[in-house]
């Protein structure tokens, strides 16, 4: 018997190749888990992809064998039985597991920190400063949290030297450029503070496309 492959949809597309770059998964493992999937428990692409199911059970094993030192088990034997075991650990710890990859990802650029004469540029290393962040200035920076996570964006901060643990503008970076940096309420940060942060970006390499570059 074949499996027939629907790869028609955009959505299911993307979270294959999702899935494949971002845990490096094996090819030939990764086919014989969607023709078991397939004989064993019925499910197609669409189930497994259309609503990323499988992306999150990776996501879940990830950081669960993460916290626990062991190897991740990328090709479950009977995937549905196992996605419903490990949703249920992952929900209970999820706090912990989130905040130990969001330090995660934030420690790759923690070269990108830098103090100046007046202001510092500052990477996070906690959940909670960017839920800080969002509730100090008044922005939507917290629906950013699970892309930092994730490794899609990293965001750091502005902060003056005689107060650094007070928000002050809020700095994306991605894939190489400076894309956003708001202070409070969306507001354009003082003439300074984006003359510091220019400095920093040329510094660090990273390409100004934000409103105040």
């Amino acid at each position: 018997m074949s499996i027939q492959l629907d790869f028609d949809g955009k959505k299911i597309r993307r979270n294959i190749i999702r899935a494949i770059n971002d845990y490096n998964l094996n090819i030939d493992s990764f086919c014989s888990f969607l023709l078991r999937a397939y004989n064993v428990e019925g499910l197609t692409l669409g189930d497994l992809f259309s609503t990323s199911h499988y992306n999150d059970y990776l996501k879940m094993e990830k950081a669960i064998k993460h916290n626990q030192m062991r190897k991740m088990n990328k090709y479950p034997s009977h995937f549905l039985s196992q996605f419903h075991i490990l949703k249920k650990e992952y929900n209970a710890f999820k706090k912990e597991y989130d905040n130990a990859l969001f330090k995660e990802q934030c420690d790759n650029f923690r070269y990108l920190e830098k103090k100046y004469k007046k202001y510092q540029i500052v990477v996070p290393e906690k959940i909670n400063e960017i839920e800080n962040e969002a509730d100090e200035l008044h922005h939507c920076v917290r629906t950013y949290i699970d892309r930092v996570i994730d490794g899609r964006t990293l965001i750091c901060f502005l902060r003056d030297n005689e107060n650094v643990d007070k928000p002050l503008v809020t700095i994306e970076v991605k894939n190489g450029e400076v894309t956003q940096a708001y202070g409070i309420y969306d507001g354009k940060p003082e003439e300074d503070a984006i003359e510091t942060m220019r400095k920093w970006a040329h510094e660090k390499k990273l390409r100004l496309a934000w409103a105040w570059g």
